[in-house]
């Protein structure tokens, strides 16, 4: 319940965000605007996922708006969201760049439940966090293997 950020979170926030930047920069230009279309939904998506998944654990705070929302048709809207932007920007196969999302989302919410109880907003936060990070390096290795995108004209060599 300490508002203050301590320098193991902030070291923490720094070397994600590093990692999300350092994994963008990589990708080339047609797929760079594909996966930072993706990855940000993808965080959002695991939160909600989180959110719906466990209870919340205190009996007031930040998160708690958030989580009573997150269940039923917005967990609908977000999923049905996430994996048809996967579809348009990826191809068919591109709803597995989301299983790290989806992985993040389920060991968070284990971890959670079984340490503290249930979720806080911090965790939502850290769920998005290091759900964008792995879904940006599942683009990256996904653009390595220089696997298809359906909407990339054949003049750019695929």
């Amino acid at each position: 319940r300490d508002p203050r950020t301590g320098s193991f979170g902030v070291t923490a926030l720094v070397l994600v965000l590093l990692l999300q930047w350092s994994a963008i920069i990589t990708l080339p230009s047609p797929w760079r605007w594909a996966g930072l279309t993706l990855f940000p939904a993808a965080g959002r998506f695991g939160m909600v996922v989180t959110a719906a998944a466990i209870p919340y654990a205190r009996p007031a705070g930040l998160g708690l708006g958030f989580h009573r929302a997150a269940r039923g048709l917005p967990l609908a809207v977000a999923g049905l969201t996430v994996v048809g932007a996967a579809v348009v920007l990826f191809g068919i196969l591109g709803p597995l760049l989301l299983l790290p999302a989806l992985l993040v989302a389920a060991a968070w919410s284990a971890l959670a439940r079984r340490l503290i109880g249930g979720a806080t907003g911090d965790l939502y936060g850290a769920s998005c966090e290091v759900s964008q990070a792995l879904t940006v390096l599942a683009v990256v290795a996904w653009a390595a293997r220089a696997w298809p995108v359906p909407w990339l004209p054949p003049a750019l060599g695929w």
